[in-house]
C-alpha cells in the first residue's frame, strides 16, 4: 500500500523558461527521486523544478509513483484523441470548405499544441481560430501564405 504522500505536478515558469514544478512535503526520499531526476530547488518559490516537456511529464510521474500518490494540474493530455477537432470540422465545416490538406495540416497543429501540453481551453481557441483563417484562404497552399494574408484576415473577419 502506498503511503499518504502527495506529490503536486503543475506547469509553470521559472526564470523565463517553461517548467513542471513539483512540489512535496519535505521527504528525504522525495528529495533523492528529484535530484536523480534533474530537478532542481528553487529558493524564491520554495518547490522543486524541471524543464517542461512530455518527456519530463512522463518520468515524473512514473518515478514518483512508486512512493506517493501523483496529482497533476493544467496539464492537457498529449495523447488524447482528435475526436472534438474531428467532430467540429465534421458538423460545422463543409468538407469543400477545406482542402484534404488544409484538415491534415489542423490536425497535425492540434497535436503540436497537445505536445506542449497547453490545456484544452487554450488548444481549442487555437484550433478555432486556425479554421476560420483557413476557410478564409480558401485553400491558398501553405507555402504561399504572407504576411498580408493574415493582416487581411485580421482587418475581414477579426475585426
Amino acid at each position: 500500500m502506498k503511503s499518504k504522500l502527495v506529490v503536486h505536478l503543475y506547469p509553470g515558469v521559472h526564470d523565463k523558461k517553461n517548467v513542471i514544478f513539483v512540489q512535496f512535503i519535505y521527504n528525504d526520499e522525495l528529495i533523492g527521486i528529484a535530484r536523480k531526476l534533474g530537478c532542481r530547488w528553487s529558493a524564491s518559490k520554495r518547490v522543486w523544478y524541471i524543464a517542461k516537456s512530455v518527456e519530463n511529464l512522463r518520468m515524473l510521474t512514473r518515478s514518483f509513483s512508486a512512493k506517493a500518490y501523483i496529482k497533476q494540474s493544467g496539464f492537457a493530455n498529449p495523447s488524447r484523441p482528435l475526436s472534438l477537432p474531428e467532430r467540429e470540422i465534421k458538423e460545422k465545416v463543409r468538407v469543400s470548405d477545406l482542402t484534404k490538406e488544409d484538415v491534415k495540416n489542423l490536425h497535425a497543429f492540434v497535436r503540436f499544441l497537445r505536445g506542449k501540453m497547453l490545456s484544452e481551453s487554450t488548444v481549442r481557441t487555437y484550433y478555432s481560430h486556425i479554421l476560420d483563417f483557413l476557410k478564409y484562404l480558401k485553400g491558398k497552399p501553405i507555402a504561399e501564405i504572407c504576411n498580408r494574408d493574415v493582416s487581411l484576415f485580421l482587418e475581414d473577419v477579426c475585426v
